[in-house]
């Protein structure tokens, strides 16, 4: 019998989780049962106010099982659900759902913390040697962690993120302004960086636990994964990125606080142009 594993965190300053609501096609490559050298990740999925979409989730993540344990074999799958100070039913809804899972741990802040501490929470409840990380929406289909993992076992990365900026990749229902945005920013972290991406922004990807379990973080929300790159490309972690679909609502833009998102953008990129300069002066 296989059975849950409830935690509380400590709890820091709230930070507004934004959950997204629709998932997308995936871009898939070669479907063809591959052998990877991997024997072990777990998938992190932060959650706010998710009820909703919980059974959706379910649905995803056992077709990830599914196909995982044929291009994957004989990996073993674990699962890290984090409830970030959910206020409806999520905690409940995911202890239904995950409950009787194999390795599933389902961990609960009773205050929301944000996006960032919600998978830096997921981290210390993990001892693969893989961590991968997708949102609860499935925004980006989980069976892409597969293709990001099969690329980080080939081609040697410490890192791979999922990249709707990719030319193979696109996004679906964004507003012109937000994607400009994020091309922009981009532009800027890409000349401060070590690591060359076309996106430093997304929520999905996967990470070789040794190179992000002990990282200090500082910035809230979206902008914390950002800020985990940086630290990575700063110790000389090789990154790659893998082309993505991601399908974003209309709806949840109201949700990620968009600007205030872009103004904690604005202070990391300070940080990061004053280290570069620091160290090329």
């Amino acid at each position: 019998m296989h059975s849950i594993m409830p935690a509380t965190a400590t709890i820091s300053p709230d930070a507004t989780l934004c959950s997204l609501e629709n998932s997308v096609e995936r871009l898939s490559g070669d479907a063809a049962a591959s052998s990877l050298l991997i024997d072990s990740v777990t998938v992190v999925v932060p959650c706010h106010n998710e009820s909703a979409g919980v059974d959706r989730l379910k649905s995803r993540l056992l077709e990830l099982e599914s196909e995982g344990s044929k291009r994957c074999d004989p990996c073993a799958w674990r699962f890290v659900f984090v409830d970030d100070g959910s206020r409806d039913a999520t905690y409940d809804d995911l202890c239904a759902a995950f409950g009787q899972w194999p390795h599933a741990k389902i961990v609960r802040h009773e205050t929301s913390r944000g996006l960032i501490a919600a998978i830096q929470t997921g981290f210390k409840h993990c001892d693969s040697k893989w961590i991968a990380v997708i949102d609860s929406a499935c925004t980006y289909h989980p069976l892409l962690l597969i293709d990001l993992l099969e690329k980080a076992d080939r081609e040697g990365y410490e890192v791979v993120t999922a990249s709707p900026s990719l030319s193979e990749g696109h996004r679906q229902n964004f507003v012109d302004w937000r994607t400009t945005l994020s091309r922009v920013t981009s532009w800027v972290y890409r000349r401060s960086m070590r690591n060359k991406l076309s996106s430093y922004t997304s929520c999905v990807a996967v990470y070789s636990t040794s190179w992000v379990r002990q990282l200090a973080l500082s910035m809230p929300g979206f902008v914390g994964l950002t800020e985990l790159l940086w630290h990575l490309d700063n110790a000389g972690a090789r990154i790659g990125e893998y082309p993505a679909v991601q399908y974003l609502p209309v709806a949840v833009g109201r949700k990620m606080g968009t600007m205030w998102a872009s103004l904690q953008h604005f202070r990391l990129l300070a940080r990061v142009i004053r280290h570069r300069l620091k160290n090329t002066l």
